[in-house]
């Protein structure tokens, strides 16, 4: 564990790029009902630009994988560890029979970061001035869709690591840039290990 990055996550903030994580998004008129009957939480509620923590369990009840669900309107997200994303792609595509859904791996073409720490929402409203008020306003488990240089953005308050923060999803075109925007503003690089370990304690 890195003494350095541990500090920036509990005093000030960190940025941990999520390369252990894969991103599945959902999308047809029966997305919600579909998914409704296959995981844990109650999806057919979620509002839109709310998130939730579920399950995908076999018929058995044994867990496959366990993910965050965002709805971003006319998409649902799911957030999931990186070892099952592709057994979870193939799943989710061998159970649509009739259902008007379809599933997009968006692994490859958004990349996942989380901005934690007790000043990362100072940080984030710092790269992107005009959602400040947006941002600062956000509910934890709420998401907003948001923009840099024309490429989306989705950017949920949370408390990933146990510490408040934000999952940020963003387009690749503009991925590398906000990295480099928000270390350029101050925010330190932080590894997955020691996340893990202030996640952990």
């Amino acid at each position: 564990m890195d003494s350095d990055c541990y500090r920036s996550l509990t005093e000030t903030v960190g940025l941990v790029t999520r390369l252990n994580r894969g991103r599945i998004a959902l999308s047809g008129d029966d997305r919600a009902t579909y998914l409704q009957g296959l995981l844990t939480n109650d999806i057919v509620s979620l509002p839109e630009g709310h998130g939730c923590y579920a399950v995908y369990l076999t018929p058995q009840g044994r867990i496959v994988a366990d993910a965050e669900v965002f709805n971003v309107g006319d998409r649902l997200l799911l957030d999931v560890h990186g070892s099952v994303k592709q057994l979870l792609v193939d799943r989710l595509e061998e159970l649509i029979f009739t259902e008007d859904v379809s599933i997009e791996d968006w692994t490859d073409t958004w990349a996942g970061y989380v901005l934690a720490g007790p000043k990362a929402d100072f940080y984030l409203a710092k790269v992107l001035p005009e959602t400040a008020d947006q941002i600062g306003r956000l509910p934890i488990n709420v998401c907003q869709q948001l923009s840099i240089g024309g490429a989306s953005l989705i950017v949920s308050h949370s408390d990933p690591f146990g510490i408040d923060g934000f999952y940020v999803w963003a387009e690749r075109e503009a991925a590398e840039e906000l990295r480099r925007m928000l270390l350029e503003a101050g925010c330190s690089e932080v590894d997955e290990e020691t996340a893990d370990v202030v996640r952990i304690e």
